[in-house]
């Protein structure tokens, strides 16, 4: 940016850096979203693999895996509470990122109807310093100089 950039340019710079960084929450977000999952996809494997285990033969063994399996049901149920806390977050992003990206066009486009006005006031002012000069020399030749 130049300091002759308009000022609607460098606010439409702006915003789009804002859209940007709204973007990047939003890949985080949703790398949260499928960590999360992978996550729960493990703990429902490992549910799997310790019911498939043969059965405890003692009093003690069956207490101690009833108690763990109610620790792994416990752990899968707080990743399914994660994984709705990403989900969230995650739309949060989404929406974030849809209204950076609204305002970043917006800004945009108003910036490149100022830059085109612009440049029209200017080719008119030229237009006009040059259809005075061409006068100035007509009537200059006119009045036989």
């Amino acid at each position: 940016m130049t300091p002759a950039t308009p000022r609607l340019q460098r606010i439409a710079d702006l915003q789009q850096r804002a859209r940007d960084r709204a973007a990047a929450s939003l890949v985080t977000a949703r790398k949260g979203v499928q960590v999360a999952q992978g996550q729960l996809s493990e703990l429902q494997r490992y549910a799997e693999e310790y019911d498939a285990r043969p059965l405890a033969q003692s009093v003690w063994q069956i207490q101690a895996r009833r108690a763990f399996a109610e620790r792994l049901s416990a752990a899968r149920q707080q990743q399914q509470q994660r994984i709705a806390r990403a989900e969230r977050q995650a739309l949060q992003a989404q929406l974030d990122f849809q209204r950076a990206h609204t305002q970043a066009q917006s800004l945009s486009r108003a910036a490149e109807r100022q830059r085109q006005q612009l440049q029209h006031d200017r080719d008119r002012r030229q237009q006009a310093s040059d259809d005075d000069r061409s006068l100035g020399t007509v009537v200059a030749w006119a009045a036989g100089g």
